[in-house]
C-alpha cells in the first residue's frame, strides 16, 4: 500500500490523533477541578462530563451503536435536525440515527455509547425504536441515578467497567440472544474481525462469503441498517484506537489499521463521533484511558 502519512507527529505522541480542537466541542473545567473522563474498549465507552457542550453542524455522527445519555444535576438542552430547541433530562439514540448538538451546562452528564455487535448492543436493541431516538421516562432516569455517580475524580478501570454495566443493567433486564443477525452475516462479521486491512472491502468480503455484493448489502442493511462499506470503516476505526500505545504513534496506528491516510481516519473520526479525539485525549481536566480489549 502506497503511503501518504508524514513522519511530523512525534510531536504529538501524547495525543491519539493530531488535528487540533475544534471550535465546536466545548469542555468547561472549574478551578482545575476534572471536567470529563473518557473510558475507550473496544467498539463501546463511558463518557462522563460534568459540562459538555457539542455543536453538530459539521457532521450529524451517525454512530453505528446505541447511544445513552442522561444527567445527573439537571436538564440540558438538544436540537437540530429540523427541530425546535427542547430541554431532556435522558435520550437514548438508535444505531444509525442522527444525533443531535447539545448543550449541557452544570448538568453533570453520563454517556454510554456500545457499537454494533457487541453484547451491550444486544441488550439495548429492543430499548430503543429502528431509525430513531426515545427520551428515557422517568423512572429510568431515578434508577440511573440512583445506580450510576457522577464521579469528580479519575475512575480506575474496574469502576469504569462497572459503570458502564450498571447502566446496561438498570435499563434492560436479562441478557438476550443474538437472534436479529442471520448466519451469513454472522460469519461475514467474523471474517472482518479475522482478515487484514488490505482485505477488508466489499468486493472481497462477498467473494469470501459466497454472496453478491448485492444481497450482502441488502442483509447488513436488514440486520445492522448500515451499508458493509460503513461497517468496515468502523472496525477499522476502531482497530485504531485499540491498536494506539506508546511509542506507536497515531498515525502509524492509522497506517495499520488500513486507512489510506490520516486525513481519511479524521474524516471518519467525524463523520461516526461528530467530534476529535484530539479533544478528548487534550482538553484541559481530561482523563481519558484507551483500554484492552
Amino acid at each position: 500500500m502506497r503511503s501518504h502519512y508524514k513522519d511530523n507527529d512525534k510531536m504529538r505522541q501524547n495525543s491519539l490523533f493530531s488535528p487540533p480542537i475544534y471550535p465546536q466541542e466545548v469542555h468547561h473545567t472549574d478551578s482545575g477541578h476534572l471536567s470529563q473522563q473518557v473510558f475507550i474498549w473496544k467498539q463501546r465507552f463511558l463518557h462522563q462530563a460534568r459540562s459538555h457542550i457539542r455543536n453538530r453542524t459539521i457532521s450529524l455522527g451517525r454512530r453505528l451503536s446505541i447511544s445513552v445519555m442522561f444527567s445527573h444535576d439537571g436538564p440540558f438542552q438538544l436540537s437540530g435536525l429540523g427541530a425546535a430547541p427542547f430541554n431532556c433530562e435522558g435520550i437514548i439514540f438508535a444505531s444509525g440515527s442522527p444525533r443531535f448538538a447539545f448543550e449541557a451546562v452544570d448538568s453533570g452528564l453520563t454517556i454510554i455509547d456500545a457499537g454494533i455487535n457487541t453484547p451491550a448492543y444486544f441488550r439495548l436493541l429492543d430499548k430503543v425504536p429502528n431509525d430513531s431516538y426515545r427520551l428515557l421516562s422517568a423512572g429510568e432516569l431515578e434508577r440511573l441515578r440512583s445506580n450510576v455517580r457522577l464521579i469528580d475524580s479519575p475512575l480506575d478501570r474496574a469502576s469504569a467497567d462497572n459503570a458502564f454495566d450498571q447502566v446496561i443493567d438498570t435499563l434492560t433486564t436479562a441478557p438476550t440472544e443474538q437472534t436479529t443477525i442471520s448466519p451469513r452475516v454472522k460469519n461475514i462479521l467474523k471474517l472482518v474481525e479475522q482478515r487484514s486491512p488490505e482485505e477488508l472491502s466489499v468486493k472481497e468480503l462477498a467473494r469470501m462469503g459466497a454472496i453478491s455484493e448485492s444481497r450482502l448489502r441488502a442483509l447488513f442493511q436488514s440486520d445492522f441498517n448500515c451499508s458493509p462499506a460503513s461497517y468496515i470503516r468502523w472496525v477499522k476505526l476502531w482497530r485504531a484506537i485499540q491498536c494506539w500505545r506508546a511509542p506507536m504513534t497515531f498515525t502509524e496506528a492509522a497506517q495499520q489499521a488500513g486507512f489510506y491516510d490520516l486525513a481519511h481516519l479524521n474524516r471518519t473520526v467525524m463523520d461516526i463521533f461528530g467530534q476529535s479525539p484530539t479533544a478528548l485525549s487534550l482538553a484541559e481536566g481530561t482523563h481519558m484511558q484507551i483500554c484492552e480489549r
